[in-house]
C-alpha cells in the first residue's frame, strides 16, 4: 500500500487497524509509478493517533496522550 504525504489521524472510535500482513510505504507525492521514487524526507507520511491535535512537540505530558488511539 502506498500512502502519500501528508497526516492522517484516526477518528475518535478508532484506531489504524491492518487485519493482515501488508507492507505500508509512505513518502510519496503522488504521481510516483514505482515504489522505489518514494522520498520521505520531501514527502513525510505521518499516521497520528492525536485525535485531538495536542500533543505538542516537546517532552512528553501523559494528560494529553489520552486521546490516543
Amino acid at each position: 500500500m502506498w500512502i502519500a504525504a501528508g497526516t492522517y489521524v484516526t477518528p475518535d472510535t478508532a484506531s489504524f487497524f491492518i487485519d493482515k500482513e501488508l507492507t505500508v510505504l509512505g513518502g510519496f507525492a503522488g504521481t510516483e509509478t514505482n515504489a522505489d521514487a518514494a522520498d520521505p524526507d520531501a514527502n513525510p507520511t505521518i499516521l497520528s493517533g492525536d485525535v485531538l491535535g495536542n500533543d505538542g512537540t516537546m517532552g512528553f505530558d501523559s494528560l494529553l496522550y489520552l486521546d490516543n488511539k
